[in-house]
């Protein structure tokens, strides 16, 4: 009995010892663990009190910054409110420079079209004028020409038809019959009538001659296929006889004569100012 209470105490005070071993070590342990707490405590504190430092001295440069940049973009404001502000005195000058300018041009453009109506119904009344002064000074001229041609027409008349009849004795071995200078003829039943220079009659031929003072192509047309006609119709008498149609004048220019030539009509003119002569005879001749 008192030797089971003896190991029982000798297992008791094992277990004990055991015990306070398993304290000590997890006393030590634990203030280890406290101690190791402790300093990581002290480093985060350390590092807590550094980064609110570096926090105070990142806000204080931000607050600055911040105040810099509130302070430049007032300065930035005001220059810009002091730009916009001469800006617009600016546009304001130049606008009312621009509507003086505008009232001054339309001024001056309603002054300058005024004197250019004027000038405008000064020049067409000096139009009216001058073309009133044409007008009756063509009348005049139309009038005194009229007179001339008549008198160089008769004049013309006068040096040609003298030459018809020895023209036609030397070319066409002929001699006239009869031979009438300004003939007129009116058949009132046709409402024809019709005035021709010279018309020669022989046996079997008859010459009419048309003579102009100036004469054209245009009046060798006419003569070729107006008067031509017209005579034919107011002389039927004549319808046995050979036409030979004369185209005559003081001068006829080449063209002429090739065209009189082109309608089988012999031209009659002054040969170089000299003698009055047929002077497409002998292409009519060869043409024929």
């Amino acid at each position: 009995m008192a030797t089971q209470i003896k190991e029982r105490v000798i297992n008791l005070e094992r277990t004990l010892d055991q015990f306070i071993v398993s304290m000590n070590r997890m006393l030590y342990e634990t203030n280890k663990a406290i101690q190791d707490l402790k300093e990581e405590m002290r480093d985060f504190k350390e590092e807590m009190r550094e980064f609110k430092e570096e926090s105070r001295k990142s806000r204080e440069r931000s607050e600055k910054e911040m105040r810099e940049f509130k302070e430049e973009s007032r300065k930035s404001r005001e220059r810009s409110e002091k730009e916009m502000h001469e800006f617009k005195e600016e546009s304001r000058k130049s606008r009312e420079r621009s509507e003086k300018e505008m009232r001054e041009f339309k001024e001056e453009s309603r002054k300058s079209r005024e004197r250019s109506e004027k000038e405008m119904r000064d020049f067409k009344q000096e139009m009216r004028n001058f073309k009133e002064e044409i007008r009756t000074e063509n009348r005049r001229y139309n009038k005194e020409m009229g007179e001339l041609s008549n008198k160089f027409g008769t004049l013309t008349e006068d040096l040609v038809i003298p030459a018809i009849r020895p023209l036609i004795k030397r070319y066409f071995g002929e001699e006239l019959l009869d031979i009438s200078p300004r003939r007129n003829k009116k058949i009132k039943a046709l409402d024809l009538q019709g005035e021709f220079d010279v018309i020669g009659v022989s046996e079997d031929k008859v010459y009419l001659v048309e003579v102009k003072y100036y004469p054209s192509k245009s009046k060798v047309k006419t003569f070729r296929e107006e008067t031509i006609p017209r005579f034919k119709k107011l002389f039927p008498e004549y319808k046995d006889h050979l036409l030979v149609p004369i185209f005559g004048g003081l001068y006829l220019e080449q063209k002429v004569v090739d065209y009189a030539t082109s309608l089988d009509i012999f031209a009659l003119a002054y040969r170089e100012w000299d003698y009055m002569d047929i002077l497409n005879f002998k292409a009519l001749r060869e043409k024929k």
